[in-house]
């Protein structure tokens, strides 16, 4: 299967992910310390104009397969980096403010303060992602 086919499947495969919800999603992984349990208040970026006040620390998550990550805080810019040891990795929020898509082993992304609703995880594989404030 060429290139151009496994990325436009990866990039279907995500917005079917976001058309069911990110609540269908079936959570297999846990948070590692540091996250914040539930996901219920964690991350990501440019979901919203709302800055977040607060103490900025790093967030970690990991699991395997798909995982619901609720709604993300974030009150400084900061870094995603990720891992992820199948064929695909996708985070999105629930109004596309951000998003990572990727068939890589690993990457990172910058991220602005702001807050992020419907945060969830599709992957094939074992993954973890780290948000760390600059």
């Amino acid at each position: 299967m060429g290139t151009a086919v496994k990325i436009a499947l990866g990039i279907v495969l995500g917005f079917v992910v976001l058309i069911i919800g990110c609540g269908a999603l079936i959570a297999v992984g846990t948070s590692v310390p540091g996250g914040s349990g539930s996901g219920a208040e964690s991350i990501l970026d440019g979901g919203s104009s709302e800055k977040p006040k607060g103490r900025a620390k790093t967030l970690r998550f990991s699991g395997n397969g798909g995982k619901n990550l609720g709604t993300i805080k974030l009150p400084k810019d900061s870094r995603l980096t990720w891992t992820n040891d199948g064929d695909l990795f996708t985070v999105m929020d629930e109004e596309l403010g951000f998003s990572v898509n990727s068939q890589g082993k690993r990457g990172s992304s910058e991220v602005e303060a702001g807050t992020y609703r419907k945060v969830g995880v599709n992957a094939i594989g074992n993954w973890t992602m780290t948000i760390k404030p600059r």
